[in-house]
Formats: structure tokens, C-alpha cells, sequence
């Protein structure tokens, strides 16, 4: 029975259909069906859009596919709402499973064993299964949370240059005009309007996230720094989830998300701030290949 994989995050939306060893028979990507950014209406239509494009990529019908998504805001007081607009886009298919893009993320890096997920895209959370213990932090969005994210990281770096111009901080040349150029700003006090006039503010600010990455991995003081303070978050987040478990054992933590596209810039100060009980693991298969295994361990077709 073909599995269409949904992963549905706050940047883009990846559709696969998959056979039943995981393999990929076709592969889409589109923008975001996150319905925080778009609309519950809208994210029924561009799921049920992008399945079926990818069901005639594999020459399958949706009929005889199971969908499995994973889905960006999917969670507590949430469920029902997102449930209604999936099943309006995609109510033909043989049958629907939902969970979080972040449980997606964590069943695919561990292969569906026990452990953390720690996310940073645009924006951030931690979230897994210890001892049989379901655990989060963070992911509250970018108002309340979302610390140490793309984003997190972007409002950071235009705070800084904000301060530095008033006065307040020591004044960093390169991250100014970083900035301002990948803006298209011509100095700082301008970063309030560019902002203010932007139709996502929060993904604007994630787009910085790779320009303070570069500068960092250049030796620039205060974007290393800044860097570094993202880690932190990261940490603080993976210590909130050991703090509602107590673990006695070490727990596995892999990571996924853009921000940790620059490697061991992140990594190592991360591994640094980490609990000497975390081992932290490289993801071992895609947010893709989770929700596939968690149709295929709901359906009961794969003894782990």
C-alpha cells in the first residue's frame, strides 16, 4: 500500500509517496501549508493540491494511498481544527494519520526509537519520549518562543546593530552591512519600517540566519557571539524536557531544522552547554521517512 509523506513546517511543505520499504517513488515540494501563515481553508487546499500532483508523479490514486503528515502548529487545542482541514483536501485517501512536524522529525532521526528531537528552522522546539514520557519545550511561536531559531537568531543580529547605532553596544561594521544589504536597507534606524512593512516579519528575520552564520564561521566577534547565545537557547530547551522526565540513563538527542546547516558552528558550542546525560546523535532519516514510519507502526506493518 503507497504511504504519501507529508512534512508540513513554517518554511516549505515536501510531499513523497512511498513504497513499503520508505523508498521514494516521487518527490514535491511547495511553499508553506502552515495555517498559522495562510489559513486552515488554504492549507486543506494546498495539501490536497500537492498530493494529488504527487500521486500523478507516481502514477498512484489517492484512494489507495495512506496519507501520513506531519504538520507545523499540529498539537494540544489545535488537533480538531487541523483534523477538519485535512480531511476536507484529502478526505479520498484510503486513510489519514496527523502528528506534529516535530514528532515526524523525531520519529525519522531516531528511526522511531526513544529519545529527543531538538528543532531549529525558523523556529524552534524540543520534544521526544523519555522512559515512556512524553516531553516538550518550547515551540510556542515566535511571539512567546521559538528561542535559539532562524529566527530568534535574525531578531537578535537586527537588535544588536539597533543598539550598536545607538550607542549601546560595541559597534560591528560587518554585521551592519550584512544586514542592511540583505535587507536592501541603507542603515539600521531602517530595519523598523522594512520590518513593519513586511507580509511575514518572522520569516524575514529567519532569512538573516544564514548571513550571521556566515559571519560567524568568518571569526566576526559579535556574530560569533550571537551564535553562540543561540546554542544556549538550544540547550535551555533540552534541559526543560530532561527536567520533566529526570532520566537516570543518558538520552539520545538528534536535531533538525536549517540553522543546523552550518554544522559544527552550531554543534559544538550545543554539545558544550549540553547535560553530561544527552548524547547527541546525528539524524539518521528524514522528517519524510518518520511520517512514513509512523504509518507504517500505526498500521501495524513494521515490528521495531
Amino acid at each position: 500500500m503507497p504511504v504519501i509523506a507529508v512534512d508540513g513546517g513554517g518554511t516549505r511543505c515536501r510531499f513523497a509517496v512511498m513504497d513499503a520499504r520508505g523508498s521514494q517513488l516521487a518527490y514535491l515540494e511547495t511553499a508553506t501549508c502552515h495555517p498559522g501563515q495562510i489559513g486552515l481553508e488554504a492549507m486543506g487546499e494546498r495539501l490536497s493540491a500537492g498530493a494529488r500532483r504527487v500521486c500523478a508523479e507516481a502514477d498512484v490514486s489517492l484512494a489507495d494511498c495512506v496519507v501520513s503528515l506531519g504538520l507545523a502548529g499540529y498539537g494540544p487545542g489545535r488537533q480538531r481544527p487541523l483534523d477538519q482541514a485535512v480531511r476536507q483536501g484529502l478526505g479520498d485517501a484510503r486513510s489519514l494519520l496527523v502528528i506534529s512536524d516535530a514528532e515526524a522529525a523525531r520519529l525519522g532521526a531516531l528511526e522511531g526509537a526513544e529519545g529527543l528531537l531538538l528543532v531549529a528552522g525558523t523556529g524552534s522546539i524540543c520534544t521526544g519520549v523519555i522512559d515512556g514520557a512524553w516531553v516538550r519545550a518550547g515551540g510556542w511561536g515566535f511571539m512567546l518562543g521559538d528561542e535559539g531559531s532562524g529566527a530568534w537568531l535574525g531578531k537578535a543580529a537586527a537588535s544588536y546593530v539597533l543598539r550598536a547605532a545607538d550607542g549601546g553596544a560595541e559597534k560591528d561594521q560587518p554585521l551592519e552591512d550584512r544586514l542592511c544589504e540583505a535587507l536592501d536597507i541603507q542603515k539600521p534606524q531602517d530595519l523598523v519600517e522594512r520590518l513593519a512593512q513586511a507580509a511575514d516579519a518572522r520569516r524575514l528575520l529567519g532569512t538573516l540566519a544564514p548571513v550571521v552564520m556566515g559571519l560567524a564561521s568568518e571569526g566576526d566577534r559579535a556574530a560569533g557571539s550571537l551564535v553562540e547565545q543561540a546554542a544556549c537557547q538550544l540547550a535551555s530547551l533540552v534541559s526543560g524536557c530532561l527536567r520533566q522526565a529526570e532520566p537516570q540513563q543518558s538520552v539520545a538527542c538528534s536535531y533538525t531544522g536549517g540553522l543546523f546547516s552550518a554544522g559544527a558552528l552550531l554543534l559544538e558550542p550545543l554539545k558544550a552547554r549540553l547535560d553530561k546525560r544527552v548524547r547527541l546523535v546525528a539524524p539518521r532519516h528524514s522528517p519524510l521517512y518518520g511520517a512514513w514510519l509512523n504509518a507504517r507502526m500505526t498500521l501495524g506493518e513494521l515490528a521495531l
